[in-house]
């Protein structure tokens, strides 16, 4: 079995026959954006967006901010309320047949593509944002360089501060699900659920519930103090 797809001849038509048979024919068969990807992956995003912002929870003071001029900031720390909401919605949900899971796994390539291109997109929106508004915060002057390494320091709509949001309730939620969802499926298929699936969905719960009940930590984290909200920073937190 080949490992490493490569081109059959490193010259010119081969590499456009590689291009073109190896890579974007199979990217249009398995993993092109889609309608149904696009309402999964941003519904979820609005949806986590919705709990971040209203959800009980404890209220922490971040670190000291040189750009608040010593002032703190103060962060609503519902990630664990909202993870057990959508466990339970998320199941209400799939046994209902409002939503199947199973649905996550059957679009996971438009999902990841839809997912990479709400990265750029967000990037784009939260620095230009940041530019009109005169948030500019350790500019080096590269263009490339700021919009992958990010403008805003500590961007917020309100209360929801996005480094926060974006730090535990996107990806790894998004992770679990995938698992989840793959483990249904699996059991669709087959009607049994495979050693190694099973422990992969154990795995991103135990690291997800985790992230959700450790979340009073994050505020005082060097993410949240220091690192600017960035291409960087975003897509590893919006793909991961």
């Amino acid at each position: 079995m080949k490992l490493i797809i490569t081109p059959a001849s490193y010259t010119k038509d081969g590499i456009i026959q590689f291009v073109l048979e190896e890579i974007v024919a199979k990217v249009k068969v398995g993993a092109a954006p889609t309608l149904i990807a696009a309402k999964i992956y941003l519904g979820f995003v609005l949806y986590s967006a919705i709990l971040a912002y209203t959800m009980p929870g404890p209220v922490i003071e971040g670190l000291p901010l040189p750009s608040l001029k010593g002032g703190k900031l103060k962060y609503l720390c519902n990630g664990l309320t909202s993870w057990y909401f959508t466990l339970i919605f998320s199941a209400v949900l799939h046994l209902t047949g409002i939503f199947r899971l199973t649905s996550i796994i059957e679009n996971f390539g438009s999902i990841m593509t839809v997912a990479i291109m709400w990265g750029f997109t967000l990037t784009a929106l939260v620095n230009g944002t940041s530019v009109i508004m005169g948030k500019q915060h350790r500019m080096s002057g590269n263009v490339f360089y700021d919009f992958f390494m990010g403008v805003c320091l500590n961007p917020r709509i309100g209360k929801l501060d996005l480094k926060m949001w974006a730090e535990t309730r996107v990806p790894w939620p998004v992770l679990f699900f995938l698992s989840v969802s793959c483990a249904l499926k699996q059991y669709e298929l087959r009607g049994y659920v495979s050693g190694p699936v099973a422990f992969m969905v154990l795995a991103h719960f135990l690291y997800c519930n985790a992230c959700q009940k450790g979340e009073e930590c994050i505020p005082t984290s060097w993410d949240i103090f220091y690192e600017k909200d960035g291409k960087v920073f975003i897509c590893v937190l919006c793909v991961m």
